[in-house]
Parts: C-alpha cells; sequence; structure tokens
C-alpha cells in the first residue's frame, strides 16, 4: 500500500472515530448495574437542559473486583445520546453518595458560567481521602471534557471554591495519623490551574514527635517560602 494511502486512511480514522476520553468503551462500561440514576441539569440559561444518566456497574471479570461508571448524556429525555463517557472507580459509588463526600456533582469548577461534573473515582486506604474525576464543559463544542490538571486537585479531604477570586482550595491529609496535611489554592485562568499558595505540615526528621509548618506563596513566578516553624501534634 502506498504511504498516501496510508495516511489517508489514518485520518479518516482520526476523524470519524470520537475522542477516547469520552467515548464509551465495552472494556471500562461492562459489569453488573449497581446503581442507575437520572440528573436534569441546566448547564447554563443559554442551554437546554441537559438529561444525564450516571450508571454504575460492578465489574467482577478480573482478580480484584472493580466498578465502572458511565454518564449517557442527551438534551432530551427520550432523544439520542449525544456523548457517553466511561470510567473506571476503585470503590463503589454508593459509599461516597452522601453531603460530606458526594459522589456526583455538577458544579462550575473553572468559573465559566457553565457547570462541569465532579465524580467519585477513589476512597483512600486512610477511610478520609477521596479521589474525583473532572470533566469540564466546554462551550464550544457543548460536551464534558475530562480535566488531568482539575482532577488532581479534587483528591484530598474536600475543597473550596471562591468565584469572586476565581481560586480553588483543595485540601487534604498526608498520613502521620492526621498530623501531616496540606492546604493548596489554586488560581483558574480558563482551564488552567497556577498554585498560588501552599500550606503543609510535615514530620520534623531532625526532632521526633514535632512536625514543621511550611507556607508557601507564589512571588515572582516561584513558590517561595514565607512561614516555617515548628510545631507539636497534636
Amino acid at each position: 500500500m502506498k504511504p498516501s494511502y496510508i495516511y489517508i486512511i489514518i485520518v479518516l480514522f482520526l476523524l470519524l472515530c470520537p475522542n477516547p476520553s469520552i467515548a464509551a468503551n465495552a472494556d471500562t462500561c461492562r459489569g453488573q448495574i449497581t446503581f442507575d440514576s437520572t440528573y436534569v441539569i441546566s448547564v447554563n440559561k443559554s442551554l437546554p437542559r441537559y438529561y444525564i444518566r450516571l450508571i454504575e456497574r460492578e465489574d467482577t471479570s478480573g482478580k480484584y473486583t472493580g466498578w465502572n461508571y458511565e454518564l449517557l448524556i442527551r438534551t432530551k429525555l427520550n432523544g439520542p445520546i449525544e456523548q457517553s463517557i466511561c470510567g473506571q472507580s476503585d470503590s463503589p459509588f454508593d459509599m461516597m453518595s452522601d453531603e460530606e463526600y458526594p459522589g456526583i456533582q455538577f458544579i462550575d469548577l473553572n468559573f465559566d458560567d457553565y457547570l462541569d461534573i465532579k465524580i467519585f473515582n477513589n476512597r483512600a486506604a486512610n477511610g478520609v481521602n477521596a479521589g474525583y474525576a473532572a470533566y469540564l464543559f466546554s462551550s464550544h463544542s457543548h460536551s464534558f471534557n475530562y480535566s488531568q490538571a482539575f482532577s488532581e486537585i479534587l483528591g484530598g479531604t474536600g475543597i473550596e471554591l471562591d468565584s469572586s477570586k476565581h481560586e480553588i482550595i483543595s485540601s487534604g491529609e498526608l498520613g502521620c495519623m492526621g498530623g501531616c496535611w496540606s492546604t493548596d489554592t489554586y488560581q483558574v485562568h480558563n482551564d488552567s490551574l497556577i498554585l498560588i499558595k501552599s500550606v503543609h505540615q510535615d514530620q520534623d526528621p531532625e526532632h521526633p514527635g514535632k512536625f514543621i509548618l511550611v507556607t508557601e506563596e507564589l512571588r515572582g513566578g516561584k513558590l517561595i517560602v514565607i512561614s516555617k516553624k515548628s510545631v507539636e501534634w497534636p
């Protein structure tokens, strides 16, 4: 086969095949249904309502039991599926379906006035930290797209959104029986995140039983230590 024909075939394949991050995948969407619910969401007042069906499946085909979630997205209740998303979870969805650790939320993560999807996908061994996947809504393609950067900061003990400053505060425990922890503040620019402040407490390697509390701030394009002191915990 001539190289030109190969190039044409590759181009057609890329054009016709959906983005793998948002496409349904038979391998990751299999298993017995353990949760099935539909949410009616007003993503933005300029758009029609979105009907988002969330399905969780328990997958016992491997050595260890896993859980897969699937999001089927429509703009009409009985209309065609306009987007499907498949993802994997390390813990069952119902472990997080409460107010403190919600299983799924529709919130504006990047402060663009469009609701995004935050969905649970992990529960840490310490039973405190949780992990989430973030799908940001694109006002151009009218689709939800996975964001690795936002997903990474959603984990931990929780997040706080400050829409007036366009900031996200992410907190998490790092062990040491609760003595090691971090609280990071990110500024949101479009779909990008900039770490502007970090407060973290870690064990003092030179003084057993004591900890070091460090505060860093972004100054001149670099994180600078502005405070460092020894503390006892608890």
